[in-house]
């Protein structure tokens, strides 16, 4: 082997890997797709698809008397005990709607969650620690 054979087998290998990882790439985004649908979709619709605005809907109810702050894993648990119909509800899809209630100031954002730490929210005009304003 000379060194022409060196460099022209060098750039075979590098566009095979090239191809491979844009295969990869391809098949982790239909992957990161397919999964992103199957969050929308929502178990337990006749359809097996529930509507956003659904889902909002039961948000709003679900928060309504609640006197602390909260996060999406408690406003999951009051929607799967007090309003059984509409779940299993997706938390991602509940995360959505109570962050678009507070960009909206219907509720307020305590404090932004980062990676495996959840958002804490809280109802308008409600001091931080839940008690009652008056």
């Amino acid at each position: 082997m000379n060194h022409e054979d060196y460099q022209e087998t060098l750039r075979r290998l590098a566009a095979k890997r090239d191809n491979a990882a844009t295969k990869l790439k391809e098949a982790e985004d239909a992957i990161r797709g397919f999964e992103l649908a199957w969050k929308l979709v929502g178990e337990g619709s006749p359809s097996g698809r529930r509507r956003k605005s659904d889902v909002s809907d039961v948000v709003g109810l679900a928060l309504d008397g609640m006197i602390d702050q909260f996060q999406v894993s408690d406003v999951v648990k009051i929607i799967e005990d007090k309003y059984p119909d509409h779940a299993p509800v997706n938390r991602s899809t509940v995360s959505t709607a109570l962050m678009k209630m507070a960009n909206d100031g219907e509720i307020d954002l305590v404090k932004r969650g980062q990676g495996r730490i959840g958002s804490v929210f809280k109802l308008k005009g409600q001091p931080i620690g839940g008690e009652m304003s008056e």
